[in-house]
């Protein structure tokens, strides 16, 4: 059975890139624009970017991936 998505804005999430900053022990940090479907609860990620690293806090509102 098929779903026809019916995505909803969740919020923005954040994740660590998986490689470390050249001289560092920071990674950077990936923020995603996070959406889900309010039939089957699929969950898609969209404009990835990356901003700041995992030494700074997060941006406030923003939600651990």
């Amino acid at each position: 059975m098929t779903c026809e998505h019916n995505y909803q804005f969740q919020g923005v999430v954040y994740s660590s890139n998986r490689y470390q900053l050249p001289g560092s022990g920071a990674y950077e940090r990936e923020y995603e624009d996070c959406y889900y479907c309010t039939k089957c609860l699929d969950i898609k990620y969209t404009n990835k970017r990356t901003q700041g690293n995992d030494y700074s806090k997060p941006i406030e509102g923003t939600m651990l991936k």
